[in-house]
This record gives C-alpha cells, structure tokens and sequence, in this order.
C-alpha cells in the first residue's frame, strides 16, 4: 500500500490522506475535476501543497522555561541590559531589610517575600518577570 495526499489545487490545500494498493487516477476516485493525488508516505492532514511540493507544518517552537529563581550576578545583569539595575540597587539601598537580605541570599527565588517586594516596587509585569528570569539564567 502507498500513502497519498489528496489534494485541492485550486486551494493548494491537502483534504486527505488515503492509502492506496496503486496509484489512484487523478482525479482520484470520488474526488472532481481539480482534486490530484500526490504520493508521499510521510504527508498528513495539516500538509500544505505549492502547487509542486508537499510540505509539512513548521515545527512548533519549543516551550519556554522560566526558572523559578536566578542567581544575583544573573539578575544584575539582566536588569542592567534593560536599563533598571540602578533602580534596583538604589530600592535595595533605601530599605535596610530588603539590602540585608539581597546581600545575604545567594539566589533569589522569584517566590521569596524579598523578590514580590522588587517586583512592585519596580511595578514589573509577570511577563517582564519571566523575561528577566529567563535572561538572567542565561548571563551566567
């Protein structure tokens, strides 16, 4: 048995995909004027035809990892490529709490009562936190 794609040349798109013992006529059996069979053992539904080649969807991108928390060094440079470092030192530098903690953590966990309060302080979005984490893991 061969795999062909049935398809409509007029919409250059593949309405189906039958297995045949032999090449169908074109058009195939059951189908009009218009309607082609092309063979490829690999084509599915979601192909598209350019009027010569069958091709398969695009790959679908990868998902994206956020971590769940970056190293200082990572977080400093990240906010210093988008120009908000110096906001954060100057936060960290106006509240003895938060400094103290800053100094003393050795990674900060976007979760951690220190990071909710940089996080609104500096009014960032859950998007623009995302971002960060992601750059920031990948500066180290």
């Amino acid at each position: 048995m061969s795999r062909f794609a049935i398809i409509d040349t007029a919409t250059k798109s593949v309405l189906t995909v039958i297995e045949y013992e032999e090449p169908p006529s074109n058009p195939p059996p059951g189908f009009s004027e218009g309607v082609i069979a092309v063979q490829n053992e690999d084509a599915s539904a979601d192909w598209t035809w350019d009027g010569h080649t069958l091709s398969a969807p695009p790959a679908a991108p990868a998902p994206i990892f956020v971590p769940a928390s970056a190293s200082k060094l990572g977080l400093k440079r990240a906010l210093g490529e988008i120009g908000r470092w110096n906001e954060a030192k100057a936060l960290m530098a106006s509240n003895a709490g938060v400094q103290e903690e800053w100094d003393l953590a050795i990674e900060i966990k976007r979760a951690d009562p220190l990071a909710q309060i940089i996080i609104a302080a500096m009014s960032l979005s859950e998007a623009d936190v995302d971002a960060i984490l992601i750059r920031a893991a990948a500066l180290v």
